[in-house]
């Protein structure tokens, strides 16, 4: 198949993915919008447990489905299902990356937004995030496409694998900021927003690098 994007074939694949993955999107889904709906229903009551489970579970919502987006490449079968399809490896990626990443990104971070204008903005008094949005929008970024980035290199157990990479260069970039001075919420938001920008243009071209050149060779039966 020739490495052109076609809108149709784009769709249909688009459509087959959903088909085929509709019933652990809309659970995620429809997780996203009951907590947000018990949110906005009980807005004025919120808590420093609500508000940290809450952001919580928007980030990692987002960040789990994320880990997924190459998962159809992780097993023989799967890697065969999805390499003989009547479509292009761009238009393939593309479909994985709107449905498992940039969609529940999106839905994810109109969610915090919603909270912070129904609350007043509470939810940065408790510190988490460094205090800002540059930040917290960067570190889900960089989870994200950190995860998509692992299920690029681990068939197996790549949530987990990812996880502990991305918690150890966390804790790396943390020290080397403190030891430089660089915790204000400028500095912390200019560093997130840096951070990020080279972690989705690196987690999406070498993830579809390997993803374009994956054989059904190679796995273990």
């Amino acid at each position: 198949m020739k490495e052109v994007f076609d809108l149709k074939r784009f769709a249909l694949v688009l459509k087959r993915e959903a088909a085929i993955w509709w019933k652990p999107l809309l659970l995620a889904y429809v997780i996203v919008a009951s907590l947000l709906y018990i949110d906005i229903k009980h807005w004025r009551s919120v808590s420093s447990f609500s508000e940290i489970a809450f952001y919580s579970s928007m980030a990692v919502s987002a960040l789990i489905l994320a880990s997924r987006v190459l998962a159809n490449i992780w097993t023989r079968r799967r890697s065969i299902a999805t390499l003989t399809l009547p479509a292009s490896s761009t238009e393939k990626f593309a479909a994985r990356y709107l449905l498992w990443l940039l969609i529940p990104f999106l839905l994810s971070s109109a969610a915090l937004l919603i909270h912070e204008i129904i609350n007043d903005g509470d939810y940065f008094t408790y510190g988490i995030h460094f205090k800002s949005w540059g930040s917290t929008y960067g570190l889900m970024a960089i989870g994200a496409h950190l995860l998509m980035l692992g299920g690029a290199f681990f068939n197996r157990k790549s949530l987990l694998k990812t996880a502990a990479i991305g918690i150890a260069g966390f804790v790396l970039v943390a020290l080397v900021m403190e030891k430089a001075g660089l915790m204000s919420k400028h500095d912390t938001n200019l560093v997130a927003l840096l951070i990020a920008i080279v972690m989705v243009i690196v987690g999406v071209v070498v993830s579809y690098r390997r993803f374009s050149r994956r054989t059904v060779m190679g796995y273990k039966r």
